[in-house]
């Protein structure tokens, strides 16, 4: 009876084992390792569940009366001279940046807001109720507190600011249409106009 009851016990550790390490796998498949955000597919998965409750309701206002959410941005934000700090001060120094930024954009946007890391040092973020100029704001809020972050300053040489790009969903036709738009008007912040800024899609699309 003895034996019996440690194989069950034993068999039961093994299950509370097993289940841990498939919560951990789970944890690794939803969020970036690094910065705790979430990763590029769920962040898209989440980010087009929002774009079609608000499309929806901007299309059908009749059918969403009681539906408070009519607008959704997106800020596409590029940390610039990554690289020089990866160069300068070690790849461990460009983790703990990225972690660093990762912490203040969360610590900017609110809890209903989607944030996620899109690739390298690139971050998107999702602004639920947000029109083009109140996410511009918040753009500049989270660029601004970067610059005045300890942990940024500690790497002055090398120049670390933000570029962010920001559209609405506004005649965007998808969550791939309004990504790509925020993603231009980061481009343009970074290359066109000496990066450390906000450019809004609205100001290059004509």
């Amino acid at each position: 009876m003895r034996k019996e009851e440690t194989k069950t016990k034993n068999k039961d550790a093994e299950i509370r084992e097993l289940k841990k390490k498939i919560n951990r796998l789970e944890k690794i498949a939803l969020r970036d390792e690094l910065t705790g955000l979430l990763n590029r597919g769920i962040l898209k998965d989440e980010l087009k569940v929002i774009f079609n409750e608000v499309s929806f309701s901007k299309n059908h206002p009749e059918m969403r009366k009681n539906f408070l959410v009519n607008d959704f941005s997106i800020l596409f934000i590029d940390t610039d001279n990554f690289k020089q700090v990866n160069d300068n001060y070690g790849h461990r120094a460009g983790d703990d940046l990225l972690k660093a930024v990762a912490s203040i954009i969360v610590k900017k946007v609110r809890k209903m807001d989607v944030v996620g890391r899109y690739s390298g040092d690139e971050f998107v973020v999702g602004l639920v109720g947000s029109d083009e100029k109140s996410a511009a704001l918040r753009a500049n809020i989270i660029r601004k507190a970067v610059i005045a972050d300890r942990r940024v300053k500690k790497y002055k040489k090398a120049g670390v600011t933000l570029s962010i790009g920001v559209a609405s969903i506004n005649n965007s036709r998808n969550i791939s249409i309004l990504i790509d738009r925020a993603d231009k008007a980061m481009y343009e912040a970074k290359k066109n106009r000496d990066k450390n800024c906000v450019v809004k899609y609205s100001e290059i699309s004509g």
